[in-house]
């Protein structure tokens, strides 16, 4: 481990001491740094074949990632991030801030970095608290390369803030009520003066959440025959609360050089109750077990990051070091406590069972990276590193009733006490350059290393977890005419396994399902190859793209029922993540957008086939699966607007079953009441789709588990901009006697 580390370091300090010496060189800061560009720039735009101007949106192509100006649409002052993400192509957010880039799970950026408040149950706060009057651009790859971390195959949009606000007081407030008793709000504010811009943003969420479930399951023995059977229902009633308040701050320390600095911190809690019905059969189709658990259950957690960055710009143009550093603290309780009832028992007791739970965690994260960009002769290069540093821990505990049946005792085959630090660095380059009138290349090696050590105290444990990978990208676009593009990529990247998939101890999941980790499970290796045909012109773009993803030594879940731990009659499955297998998935998707001044149309249909091989399927199985989302906002005379927004995600294959297809469709109504006041009515889920279904199915075991939760929730709120920004006054000229 010693050694690898000092590799590392010695990696990074070569790459820090190169930018050091080249921040020497001092000027003015290019067009991309900034929100107006020089008459220099304008022309270069003209001769680059891979930048396109559309009415309204301007859309810039560069070797990996489309660039949308946000800046000229019509709602760029009175709308938000949500609005503007929702008039990109391609790209569909709904109102619970899920982000997706043609139908596939994305991750969200601010300004080329993961931002805490864009993760999670808090992005869709965030996305609605953002106006979209702070944003520059949009950006979206949709198969990222080496600059970015390879233990995530899913797309980015990523948000581009102003850098330089004109100066004054811009903020906003944003308020509405739930049809099922839920209520929320939003603030932003923006305040710009000589050389200081201090943004902040904050909401307050609360929301209730009733749904009804639904499982079977049953385990067969090696020959096939039936052993077992479960059938549960269930119902549950949430309630939920969330809180995130993002400050930033940002001091232009002359022409060249920015220092910028941030605190985030997120909050959320939760109570619940559930109450479920359960039947056990026998080989034979018996009932050995029927009983009915009333559970209650209590969350809390807490998130605080503080950062600091500092950007100097170089005299070449996109010239440009950035250093960023964070610190950041997690913790997380959450305890239940659940009562089980017997009609029937196997267990020879007919008394009611106490059964309690309590889980907590905590961890510490820093992280460190640097970029540095310029130009060599006619090619980009951009070299950087990255280290991050975790120490975490998570504790489980489970009481079951004594001897005497009078009390409550620690349960010590049903705890887990793990802890693990683990520091993952990688280093990057990339150079890109145009070779004629037609193409543009840009390549890419990214290298990752991982140290990590995980211990399970109450076993005694000890793991450890060290390699290096190296990650190469690739990326090519054809300008068949100053609207028409060919673009080629290719990434390599792996999926590292979670430390809590190395946690040897049994961990319960539920009543009915445990996990235990796997020691020797190890990274994933994925290889992604698009290709795609693009026409944009003023009033709309449509693109053909085709894809093919190949996963090696998939980690899938393998599972199979034990007895049940805590004797209650549960049939109770174990679940464990393996290296095994092949995945194969080649598409194509179509997509289409039309912009006028009353109409935004995003459409998306991608149709995928699918191979898999591994140890829970017999032979190869092969499945085609559909999705597409449609997103259209229409604008009424009085400058009122209708959206419609409506989602199919695929059906998505897991190596031990699948995830059946699901719908998110909404529809909105905003009316403007005066010039800095909105109304805002939604219906979310009107044609009543929400339901998720899970399917295990594996040669010992197969499963069904199905959940809906209350839908046609109906919402109603105002919004209001206040204050604004004074133009930058032109100087003066000064009259020669």
């Amino acid at each position: 481990m010693k050694s690898s580390t000092s590799m590392i370091l010695t990696v990074v300090s070569a790459s820090l001491v190169m930018p050091a010496m080249a921040q020497a060189q001092t000027a003015a800061p290019t067009a991309a740094q900034t929100d107006v560009k020089t008459e220099k720039d304008k022309v270069q735009d003209k001769a680059d074949p891979t930048t396109v101007t559309v009415k309204g949106q301007r859309k810039e192509m560069s070797g990996d990632k489309e660039v949308y100006d946000v800046t000229k649409n019509p709602d760029a002052l009175t709308g938000t991030a949500q609005d503007a993400l929702n008039k990109v192509p391609g790209v569909n957010v709904d109102n619970d801030g899920n982000v997706t880039v043609r139908g596939r799970e994305a991750r969200v950026f601010v300004n080329g970095r993961p931002a805490l408040y864009m993760t999670g149950d808090n992005r869709g706060a965030a996305l609605q608290s953002m106006p979209s009057a702070s944003i520059s651009s949009i950006e979206v790859i949709s198969n990222p390369g080496a600059q970015y971390s390879s233990s995530s195959n899913e797309p980015i949009v990523n948000i581009v803030t102003k850098r330089n606000m004109p100066p004054g007081v811009f903020g906003s407030v944003s308020g509405q009520v739930l049809s099922n008793e839920g209520a929320s709000g939003n603030t932003f504010l923006s305040l710009a003066k000589d050389k200081l811009t201090l943004t902040a943003m904050g909401s307050l969420n609360r929301s209730i959440q009733n749904s009804i479930s639904d499982s079977q399951t049953q385990g067969f023995d090696a020959s096939g025959n039936r052993t077992r059977e479960s059938r549960r229902n269930g119902l549950t009633d949430g309630a939920y609360s969330r809180a995130f308040l993002s400050t930033s701050l940002q001091y232009d320390l002359g022409p060249n050089d920015v220092l910028t600095g941030g605190l985030t911190y997120t909050g959320s809690a939760s109570d619940t109750d559930s109450l479920s019905a359960s039947t056990t059969f026998n080989a034979g189709g018996a009932a050995t077990d029927i009983f009915t658990s009333l559970s209650e259950s209590t969350s809390d957690q807490q998130n605080g990051t503080l950062s600091a960055g500092y950007t100097h710009y170089g005299q070449k143009p996109d010239q440009s070091f950035k250093l960023d550093m964070s610190l950041s603290r997690s913790e997380n309780e959450n305890d239940s406590d659940t009562i089980t009832s017997y009609d029937l028992s196997s267990t020879g007791s007919r008394l009611p069972r106490p059964d309690r739970k309590l889980r907590d965690g905590s961890n510490n994260a820093a992280m460190v990276q640097a970029a540095y960009n310029t130009t060599l002769g006619r090619t980009q290069v951009s070299v950087g590193t990255q280290i991050n540093q975790d120490d975490n821990r998570a504790n489980s505990l489970s009481y079951g009733p004594d001897t005497a049946g009078t009390g409550l005792v620690l349960q010590p085959l049903l705890t887990s006490d793990l802890r693990y630090e683990q520091t993952a660095s990688a280093v990057y380059v990339t150079a890109q350059r145009q070779f004629g009138a037609k193409w543009t290349l840009l390549g890419g090696l990214r290298a990752e290393f991982l140290d990590m050590e995980t211990h399970e105290t109450r076993s005694n444990t000890r793991n450890q977890v060290d390699y290096a990978r190296l990650n190469p990208s690739l990326f090519a676009t054809y300008a068949l005419s100053k609207d028409r593009k060919i673009r080629l990529s290719y990434t390599h990247k792996q999926q590292r396994p979670s430390p809590n998939d190395l946690n040897p101890r049994l961990v319960y999941i539920s009543d009915t399902s445990v996990s235990v980790g796997n020691t020797d499970l190890g990274p994933q290796e994925s290889d992604n190859f698009e290709a795609s045909y693009e026409v944009s012109n003023p009033t709309g773009s449509y693109a053909v793209r085709g894809f093919w993803r190949t996963d090696d030594d998939m980690i899938v879940s393998t599972s199979r029922i034990i007895a049940d731990p805590q004797n209650l009659g549960n049939v109770v499955t174990q679940s464990m993540r393996v290296n095994g297998g092949y995945q194969s998935q080649k598409g194509v998707t179509l997509s289409y957008s039309k912009r006028t001044k009353k109409l935004n149309l995003n459409l998306d249909a991608t149709v995928t086939f699918v191979d898999m091989e591994g140890p829970n399927i017999v032979g190869t199985q092969s499945e085609v699966t559909f999705g597409g989302s449609v997103m259209a906002t229409y604008t009424l005379k009085n400058n009122d607007t209708v959206s419609i927004n409506y989602r199919l995600q695929p059906r998505r294959y897991t190596g031990n079953g699948y995830s059946d297809s699901s719908a998110f469709n909404s529809i909105s109504y905003r009316h403007r009441l005066t010039p800095k006041m909105w109304l805002n009515f939604t219906v979310q889920d009107p044609f009543r789709t929400p339901r998720s279904t899970g399917v295990t199915e594996g040669p010992l075991l197969r499963s069904r588990y199905s959940s809906e939760r209350e839908a046609r929730v109906m919402m109603i709120g105002l919004s209001r901009s206040f204050g604004g920004f004074t133009p930058t006054a032109a100087p003066v000229p000064v009259k020669k006697p």
